[in-house]
């Protein structure tokens, strides 16, 4: 379920940024970034029993993004206010998360 999760983030963003301009990196990359580019990566998942049967899954997720231009504070900005809008409802198997 986590993969789709992150199926569906970069799905958002492809359909936002485009196919070619950008490339998103779903696993950790340590060296030779192709700026700019996006990184979508889990934090650590986690799952706590509540009332009765019911459960809590709670799974964070780092979207980082890093600009191509000198002006990296103004266009990551930018890019955050798009995102916080963008990623409001992300969908997975045809639901709205």
């Amino acid at each position: 379920m986590i993969n789709k999760m992150i199926d569906g983030i970069v799905r958002q963003i492809r359909q936002s940024y485009g196919e070619e301009k950008y490339e998103i990196y779903t696993e950790a990359v340590k060296q030779s970034l192709k700026e700019p580019c996006f990184s979508v990566l889990c934090l650590n998942p986690s799952l706590r029993r509540k009332l009765g049967p019911r459960f809590l899954k709670t799974v964070p997720f780092i979207i980082r993004y890093w600009p191509k231009s000198d002006n990296c504070h103004g266009e990551g900005m930018e890019v955050l206010e798009e995102l916080q809008y963008l990623l409001r409802d992300i969908e997975v198997d045809g639901f709205k998360l």
